[in-house]
């Protein structure tokens, strides 16, 4: 007569283990009118000067924005925009009878994001010989926003010391800069900002 067979006996954990088991769930498809709003933005390197309190408060509102216009887009609707987006760029010289020198405005379309992000790309320009250099370290210094103020009354509400270049945000959410800056023995103040105005019923259509 042979012997019994060998069998390993399964523990009651082990079975209970393998019962309890499920099969993942599948990833539901999207629907018709379903809209993804996984969103991933990343900055150019050449933005890696500023500050990275800066950098993400801009990301923020670019998703923001971008999950508005995916809202418009999943309901089939539109809302025209009732403001539009100026980059402006003032350089002054004092003491002096008019002590602004120059002033450059451009209009930057309906998008407060672009505005900003041009706004930075006006900074780079400015100051374009400083960031030559690589022996000196940009300071950047961040300043207050009043709830009650726009620019430009908000960025001539500033001041910083000089080789200090400070920066924030309107009521609105706005980009400020403003430097000191020594030009030929005098000084000079830099102010750079995103103004918002109000768009007129026939620009917006």
């Amino acid at each position: 007569m042979s012997p019994p067979s060998k069998r390993r006996a399964e523990s009651p954990a082990s079975s209970t283990h393998t019962a309890a088991r499920k099969k993942p769930k599948a990833i539901p498809a999207l629907k018709k009118n379903d809209v993804a709003t996984g969103i991933m933005v990343n900055f150019n390197p050449k933005f890696d000067i500023f500050p990275a309190q800066l950098r993400a408060t801009l990301r923020i509102a670019y998703k923001e924005s971008i999950n508005i216009q995916m809202g418009y887009l999943n309901t089939g609707t539109f809302v025209p925009p009732p403001y539009g987006y100026t980059v402006v760029r003032e350089h002054y010289i004092r003491p002096s009878k008019n002590p602004l020198e120059m002033k450059v405005s451009k209009e930057s379309g309906y998008c407060l994001h672009t505005a900003n992000i041009a706004l930075l790309e006006t900074f780079l320009v400015a100051n374009k010989e400083q960031l030559v250099d690589a022996e000196k370290t940009l300071v950047f210094v961040k300043l207050e926003t009043e709830e009650q103020l726009a620019n430009p009354d908000l960025v001539h509400l500033h001041s910083v010391r000089h080789g200090e270049i400070g920066w924030g945000f309107d009521m609105n959410g706005c980009l400020f800069f403003y430097q000191t800056k020594i030009e030929d023995k005098k000084h000079c103040t830099d102010d750079m900002f995103v103004q918002r105005v109000e768009v007129k019923k026939e620009d917006a259509s």
